[in-house]
């Protein structure tokens, strides 16, 4: 019996995306992921979050909006 009290899990919204890169990197990111047993999107999500994370130190993405 599931509790009443129990807090719904929100699932962030996704979307798919294509990029360019270089074949010979992409095959062996693809490999490492297989030998780790990590989804290439999971991976990449963190890559992007770290960078997002790093570069919004110096950027303030708020200020830089259009209106």
């Amino acid at each position: 019996m599931q509790d009443v009290h129990e807090e719904k899990r929100i699932v962030p919204e996704k979307l798919t995306t294509t990029i360019e890169v270089d074949k010979e990197l992409f095959l062996k990111f693809k490999a490492l992921c297989v030998l780790k047993e990590a989804k290439m999107s999971g991976v990449i999500e963190e890559m992007i979050k770290g960078w997002v994370s790093n570069a919004s130190t110096s950027i303030s993405i708020e200020n830089n909006r259009a209106e």
